[in-house]
């Protein structure tokens, strides 16, 4: 990442930067209690052609989404597709719950590719699930059983459900630019996912952080590791901006990708991710709790 107004949620290349600017200028399309909404049409370099949106939220991208719903423009988003992929196939169903809805891009993915799935998506603003709705070709998939949505907090709507196991994936995609709500980073909330995992399921959370010195995602990585046998950090080294999307992957099931420390797209863009082991190390960075989460301190923004 560069600057502050530039994709938080995984930039794409530099030749559209210029239009990601003209963007930002325009004005809120919808104001809500947690920030300005907007939804833009997007083209870029060698995309050029495809019918690409760009949510943005407080001048922040948050999702690109394609008319594809296969095409996964984000390269965070590719990585948890190809690990699904890994893990289950490329068309079994999942049962999958969702922290943060955005643009809603891998639940709408994921409806496509792995029909009969159970897709489960807690997104608190209620005005980013309607802007993803009308503008980012989700809502066809609303109210026909295949994505189910909760417009509330994503730990409520967890702590509401048994403590069964109930998921093959959860997936966290709340932390927002220099936003982290402490609750979604404590230790206890991760005891709660545990608690609902499928045997060999997995917890992976996209977070935002300093390249050179990633002391948020080190201290959620070292918390993570309270609750979970295996804690692995991917990233992918071609968007190593001062600002970068790494990947958190939590589980007690065997290492995933069967313990290889590289990983290249299997289709789609070529894309190539690279695990940090430096940033997996037990002993580093502070441990999350509800009592103590100073996550706002920590990430670089």
């Amino acid at each position: 990442m560069v600057g502050v107004v530039l994709p938080a949620k995984g930039m794409p290349p530099s030749p559209g930067v210029a239009a990601a600017w003209r963007a930002l200028k325009g004005p809120c399309e919808t104001e809500s209690a947690y920030g300005c909404i907007q939804v833009r049409p997007y083209e870029i370099g060698a995309r050029k052609g495809r019918e690409a949106r760009v949510l943005i939220i407080d001048k922040l991208w948050h999702s690109l989404s394609d008319r594809d719903p296969l095409y996964l423009h984000y390269s965070y988003a590719h990585f948890v597709d190809e690990y699904a992929r890994h893990r289950h196939g490329k068309t079994t169903p999942v049962a999958v719950f969702f922290i943060g809805g955005g643009g809603y891009s891998l639940p709408r993915a994921w409806a496509v590719s792995r029909p009969g799935s159970q897709l489960i998506v807690a997104e608190i603003d209620g005005a980013v699930t309607a802007a993803a709705a009308s503008g980012m070709w989700v809502k066809d998939w609303f109210g026909n059983g295949t994505i189910y949505n909760a417009d509330d907090d994503a730990r409520l709507v967890l702590q509401r459900q048994p403590k069964l196991p109930l998921y093959d994936i959860v997936f966290g995609d709340a932390f927002r630019g220099g936003t982290i709500p402490p609750h979604l980073a404590s230790r206890e909330f991760h005891r709660e996912i545990a608690a609902r995992l499928k045997n060999g399921g997995v917890y992976m959370v996209n977070a935002i952080d300093s390249n050179k010195d990633p002391r948020f995602v080190r201290a959620l990585a070292r918390t993570l590791r309270l609750e979970f046998n295996t804690v692995q950090v991917w990233a992918d080294p071609v968007q190593m901006f001062p600002r970068s999307n790494f990947i958190v992957l939590a589980t007690d099931a065997a290492a995933p990708f069967s313990g290889r420390n590289s990983v290249t797209s299997t289709y789609g863009i070529a894309r190539a991710w690279e695990r940090v082991p430096n940033i997996e190390a037990t002993g580093e960075g502070v441990v999350f709790t509800d009592d103590f989460a100073p996550t706002e301190r920590l990430v670089f923004f």
